[in-house]
Formats: C-alpha cells, structure tokens, sequence
C-alpha cells in the first residue's frame, strides 16, 4: 500500500466527498478478508488522545493491514497534563515503525497552528475537499451521471442541481435515480420528477413558478401545501434563497448566451424583482429563517411572513 502513508488526513466543509475519499480508502487498504476485524471507528468528541495512540499501536487481526478512522478528530481534548502522551503520538506517526496500521483523521480543518497539528501534517497525506458551491452542482451531476454510464439532458441537470443545496442529498437522489432506471440508461425530467419528487402536490418548482407568474394566492397555497407534506422550513428557505442567487448569477453576471428551461425561468425571475429587488429578497430570506430558529412560533407564521415580503416586492395579486 505505497499509495497511502500510515497517516492520513480527510479535511474539509464538503462532508459528502469526504466520506467518499475514507470509503475509497478503506476500500483499497482492506481488499482482503477479515475488514470488519480491522476498521475501527472512534469517535473525536468523545476519545482521548490516549486511546488513539493505544489503536494506532495495535497489529491487525488475522490480515496484514488494520484501519482507525478518527471522525471529527479537531474535537478531540488534550490537556496539558498530556504532554507526554502529545510526545509520544508524535514519536509513533513520525518513526515510520508502524507499518500495519493506517490512521485516518477525519476533520472539517486541521488547524496546523498547534504544536501536534503541524507534526501530523508533516508526516500525513492530506486530502481538503472545500464547499461546492451550488453553481458547480449542473457538472458534478453531469460527471456522477458519465461515471454511472447514465444519459441525462441538460434540462434534467437543472432541474436536479436546483433542487439541493448539500451533496448528500442530490447524490443520494442520483443514486435512487439509477436504481429505478437500471434496465434504461437515460434519465428524463418525467423520471426525475417520478423519483425525487413522488407523491407531493406540489414541488419547490411550483412554487417557483408562482412567483414568477406573480400570483400571490397560489403562492401562499403552494408554499403551505409543501410545509404540510413534511418539506422542512429550512428546505423552503434554502430552495428560494438558490434560486434568488442563481437569478442574479444569470441575470447579471453570467449572461448564459443559450439558456436552458430553467434558466429561462431564472432569468424571468431576475425581470420581475430587478437587481436591487433579489438583494432585498435575499436579506429577508436571511432575516426570517434567523428568526425561525430563535423565536417560538410556527413554521408557517414564519413562511407566510416572507412570502408576503416576497410578493409586495414582486407586485404579486
């Protein structure tokens, strides 16, 4: 396993590829039998450094290699009374003598302004995934649908990539896509609409398209229709708040010279509140989820709050 040192680092906000790099990682050192003898799980918040170093130390069972994987490891305490314990984790990654136990510490950042910190990036392999951003969406799903030996159109891409704001979700949905269409190796918007969004009234779109359409009373219906059926505020909100963002990407800054369905509907959306209108929106947006999460009334005072925000600016009747 020359690929991989015995000490690995899995930083980063995307916690979706992170996961994905340990799996592909755990995967290539226990090819062989006994793997579930070997990947130890520990976790950061509640681990000593002690316990650890005590792991790390220790000969795998009936395989040549053994995995410790350290999940949220800038979580784990070290007193000051541990000093030697710090000395003696250090002397253990650093001396190369342990050949058979591979430790991945997985973390959002490791923060190499501590003494023990900077040891360990000196002797690890480190891997950073940083957020995706929700504009690199259409093409990590477009690569994720090639690498699946799946078809999908432009318009299905927009349609998926503009109904998620975290990895996690979209690729867990791609992945039932491909369950479901396993026997066809092309993906329609009919399809994803059959498997991501079954058995709802309405959709995030619908809503969309309310607004747009500035009909203030289907949007409230809608709106409420979707909090009803179990959508959380914080999807509501996050949804509006994707597609204001994306409205003013297209509108003002990247001018797509042939917009697809979706686009266009951005676009739209961008004619109808102008610039300064979707930075009103969007600081709303903000406000009102604020107040959700600290105030003590429904979910649908909050979400009929913004809504009527949203439709005086857009002169919605």
């Amino acid at each position: 396993m020359a690929e991989f040192p015995n000490v690995i680092v899995v930083e980063g906000e995307e916690y979706y590829l992170r996961k994905k790099k340990i799996e592909e990682i755990v995967e290539k050192i226990l090819s062989g039998g006994f793997s579930d003898f070997n990947y130890l799980k520990l976790d950061g918040k509640k681990v000593s450094l002690r316990e650890i170093l005590s792991s790390f130390e220790e000969l795998p069972f009936g395989a040549p290699k053994r995995v410790v994987h350290v999940e949220d490891f800038d979580k784990v305490k070290v007193k000051s009374s541990e000093k030697k314990i710090e000395k003696m984790f250090v002397k253990a990654i650093s001396s190369g003598n342990i050949t058979k136990t591979f430790l991945i510490l997985e973390c959002n950042s490791l923060d190499k302004r501590s003494a023990l910190n900077k040891s360990i990036a000196k002797v690890a392999k480190v891997f950073s995934f940083k957020k995706k951003r929700e504009w690199e969406f259409p093409s990590l799903i477009s690569e994720y649908c090639r690498e699946k030996g799946y078809k999908i159109d432009r318009d299905g891409v927009d349609l998926i990539a503009s109904s998620f704001s975290d990895l996690m979700s979209l690729f867990s949905e791609l992945d039932k896509l491909f369950a479901y269409k396993k026997d066809d190796k092309t993906i329609t918007v009919e399809d994803i609409r059959k498997v991501i969004f079954p058995s709802k009234e309405y959709t995030f779109f619908d809503i969309q398209d309310a607004i747009i359409t500035r009909n203030a009373k289907k949007t409230f219906k809608v709106a409420n229709s979707l909090l009803e059926s179990g959508v959380s505020l914080a999807s509501i909100f996050g949804f509006l708040e994707s597609s204001f963002k994306k409205a003013y990407n297209f509108a003002f800054e990247e001018k797509p010279k042939n917009p697809s369905f979706y686009e266009r509907k951005l676009l739209s959306l961008a004619s109808i509140f102008g610039r300064q209108g979707i930075e009103k929106s969007l600081v709303i947006i903000y406000k009102v989820l604020a107040l959700s999460r600290k105030g003590t009334l429904s979910d649908g005072v909050y979400l009929n709050y913004l809504i009527t925000f949203l439709n005086k600016i857009s002169g919605a009747k």
